[in-house]
């Protein structure tokens, strides 16, 4: 029986395993293992596509996604979500809809014989309906930390049966977190912001308990506010921040650096008085894939790279 991978989260990147029903936990711990239809006789003739592991996969998630690609399966993956962008043609999958808004009826439609699904994935009652079904449902972790991203490829390779090859992709991993390790080392750490959207009103800005925060945290920058989840904030209280580095997502459009740049106050920031305002690859970083410490590095170089060559 496969784990649902790792529970728990933190700045540390420790985590430890755990599993259980959707009733009576969290979604963010969620593992249904279904039998199959030719369990009664198991032991004696082997249920079809057992040797090569599941054939016809649903992965929602663009994190799941990218894990199952590049454990070499993605021939074998019948739709994903809307999120899941990467690689290329991921986007050409039937599509199952959004991650947290998914329904039951959608994901039988396709027959899968396995549906992952990133820690997010929801709701709770399409889990539960699910439950019932038979159907083979690994959920990873809601978990912001490289510990996390390596159990997760661990936990894709096991449920693929690709465990070797999930261990030279955990391999990789381990060296892509040093390299990164190393690039921060001499690096001074400056105070930013993560802004989620930008322009007709006051941004977004993220705080603790985030994805942004951890990718904060993971390039070596200093939140300069200090609050919970997303919050809308004020000119004033922008510049009182003097964030030095502004981080904004490449993936809402008219949201890039120009509109970020013309958003209330920011011209009065040190980030906006030295053009310190940064795109970075959302899909890379956000879901805390198999790219995600290699994005990382790169975007902790960028951030120390003059404005003008650091698009």
């Amino acid at each position: 029986m496969i784990a649902d991978g790792m529970s728990g989260r933190g700045r540390d990147g420790v985590a430890s395993a755990g599993g259980g029903s959707v009733g009576g936990v969290s979604r963010r711990r969620f593992l249904f293992a279904g039998s199959c239809a030719l369990a009664a006789v198991a032991g004696l003739v082997p249920a079809a596509g057992a040797a090569q592991g599941p054939q016809r996969i649903v992965s929602v998630g663009s994190d799941m996604t990218e894990l199952v690609y590049a454990l070499g399966a993605g021939d074998r993956i019948v739709a994903t979500d809307t999120t899941s962008l990467w690689p290329p043609q991921a986007r050409e999958t039937p599509k199952v809809g959004y991650l947290r808004n998914l329904s039951a009826e959608g994901l039988l439609s396709v027959e899968p014989d396995l549906l992952l699904l990133s820690g997010t994935a929801g709701p709770q009652s399409t889990l539960r309906q699910l439950a019932g079904t038979g159907l083979r449902i690994v959920q990873a972790a809601e978990d912001y930390s490289l510990a996390g991203a390596r159990a997760k490829i661990l936990l894709v390779g096991e449920a693929l049966g690709e465990q070797a090859k999930a261990g030279e992709l955990a391999a990789g991993f381990d060296r892509d977190v040093a390299r990164l390790q190393e690039t921060l080392r001499p690096l001074a750490h400056p105070r930013g912001v993560f802004l989620l959207a930008a322009g007709g009103g006051s941004p977004q800005v993220a705080g603790r308990e985030t994805a942004a925060q951890a990718i904060l945290d993971l390039v070596g920058v200093d939140n300069a506010l200090d609050h919970r989840g997303y919050r809308a904030v004020s000119p004033e209280t922008l510049v009182a921040a003097g964030p030095e580095v502004v981080l904004v997502m490449n993936t809402s459009s008219g949201h890039g650096i120009e509109a970020v740049a013309a958003t209330p106050g920011m011209a009065l920031t040190p980030a906006g008085r030295a053009g310190h305002i940064v795109e970075i690859d959302a899909v890379a970083l956000m879901s805390f894939g198999p790219r995600v410490a290699s994005a990382a590095t790169e975007l902790a170089e960028r951030l120390r790279m003059p404005a003008g060559v650091r698009r």
